[in-house]
């Protein structure tokens, strides 16, 4: 297809714009991220005072670029064999979700431009959002979005492109030189990112030679990529990832187009130092649920009886509740990774049933001398190692000294031992095997009926605990 080149004309008044990137919100879907360190359940108010900094910063217009939630993957790319999860109830809670994020945005007063990430859940968010809002004019610049998706091609696979309908009105704007143009998309075009999961469209050198070559184009904006090198110039045109708004200290950029200069950028950050908390630490399979999940998909997860009113109680004192558990399942191949995904999210949504909630769920997935493949032989962050509580502990903002571990198996409790915690075995699941082992090796750690009785213990060691210091 060929496109009339249209000469240009001049930028009449310069232009403000705040960019925001990767969300991965939620507040009516249950739980948070499957990533720990994703903030989740605080973007909504992370995000509105974002929006009033960057209203305080004289901005005229705010791009989101994807990822504005993360929803469960099985109702985008279900894994076939395993029954998901209540689908119609993620998707109602994903649209709610959309409508709250639309809210905020709204209330802010400043133009937006929002487009769809690899995290999305379009049919929801299309009946929330605008999906032929695609471009509007501020201050004489265009600025346009094309939502792009990934594509199962290559080895690795999840790799964007830019198709029909979106290839065509792309090449029509690079064609269109009247005006001076700032482009959106969630996946990048540049720089190059040197991860192994493809962050770059698979035309990358094609797109960026293309708009390269078109000086109208000022501004190119992508998220994806949550920690990404510096902005690079090409030809006339600033190709720039924004880092993620939903890890602390929740970046974000402010760009600035003027007439006959190059675009420039400021970082800022909320920065908002965070109080150092204390957790407790839980084992799932035989803490939390019955041990014949372990092998199975969300199907046959259930809670232990009295698990989600506990996990409350915690909520309620103050501490941050952080699942560690090993799935080995994974690295022997009995379950694929997404899979023990959706069976956390069944997870949170039975806390949530009991206005209960975790702030995070960490796992391991080595097999050892079991595992099917290469890559899962690494058992390095598996109990009796510390380093999951550690890498929690690093991302969340948490105090080990004045935390808890509370698990049914000795490697549970010297994992918690080994990261400075106190420590409970429960007797539910294989704690009644290792009862005799944990009194002889860790003497001083509790020994309880249950989760239920775990927490009446630890409320009455450490009552009403909040909050202590920044960090």
């Amino acid at each position: 297809m060929r496109f009339r080149l249209v000469k240009a004309t001049y930028l009449p008044f310069p232009m403000r714009l705040g960019h925001v990137t990767d969300l991965h919100a939620r507040t009516h879907m249950p739980g948070v991220a499957p990533k720990p360190g994703r903030l989740s359940r605080d973007i909504p108010d992370r995000l509105a005072q974002c929006l009033a900094r960057m209203t305080e910063l004289g901005c005229d217009a705010v791009a989101v670029t994807g990822d504005l939630l993360d929803v469960p993957t099985f109702l985008y790319d279900p894994v076939p064999g395993f029954k998901p999860d209540e689908p119609a109830f993620w998707a109602e809670r994903a649209e709610m979700d959309y409508r709250l994020i639309r809210g905020v945005l709204e209330a802010a007063g400043l133009p937006f431009f929002v487009l769809p990430g690899n995290h999305d859940f379009e049919p929801a968010m299309w009946r929330v959002f605008n999906p032929e809002a695609n471009e509007h004019e501020i201050s004489g610049v265009r600025i346009i979005r094309f939502c792009d998706r990934e594509h199962h091609i290559g080895a690795s696979g999840h790799t964007p492109r830019r198709f029909y309908p979106e290839r065509d009105r792309w090449l029509e704007a690079l064609a269109d030189a009247t005006t001076p143009q700032v482009h959106l998309q969630h996946y990048v075009i540049a720089p190059t990112i040197g991860h192994r999961y493809p962050h770059n469209y698979a035309e990358h050198e094609e797109m960026t030679r293309r708009i390269s070559a078109a000086p109208h184009v000022r501004l190119c904006l992508s998220g994806h990529d949550h920690n990404p090198p510096p902005p690079e110039v090409h030809g006339s045109t600033l190709f720039a990832v924004t880092p993620s708004f939903c890890e602390h200290p929740h970046r974000f950029r402010v760009f600035d187009v003027k007439p006959g200069a190059p675009v420039t950028w400021e970082d800022h950050a909320l920065a908002e130092k965070r109080a150092v908390r204390p957790c407790v630490f839980l084992d799932r399979d035989g803490v939390l649920n019955h041990d014949a999940s372990f092998w199975f998909g969300p199907d046959r997860f259930e809670l232990l009886p009295g698990v989600g009113p506990a996990v409350r109680r915690l909520n309620e004192a103050g501490f941050a509740t952080v699942v560690q558990t090993r799935q080995s399942c994974v690295g022997t191949g009995f379950a694929p990774y997404e899979v023990v995904r959706h069976v956390h999210d069944k997870m949170h949504r039975l806390l949530g049933a009991d206005d209960a909630r975790l702030d995070a769920v960490y796992f391991s997935m080595g097999g050892g001398d079991d595992a099917v493949l290469p890559m899962y032989r690494d058992v390095s962050d598996a109990k009796p190692s510390p380093k999951l509580l550690v890498k929690a502990a690093s991302e969340l903002g948490l105090d080990l000294g004045a935390s808890w571990m509370v698990g049914d198996s000795t490697r549970d409790i010297e994992a918690g031992a080994r990261a400075g915690c106190r420590t409970v075995l429960v007797r539910t699941g294989d704690g009644p095997r290792h009862e005799a082992e944990v009194r002889e090796r860790f003497p001083e750690s509790a020994i309880v009926a249950d989760l239920p009785a775990a927490v009446g213990h630890i409320l009455s060691a450490a009552p009403g605990v909040l909050p202590t210091s920044p960090s």
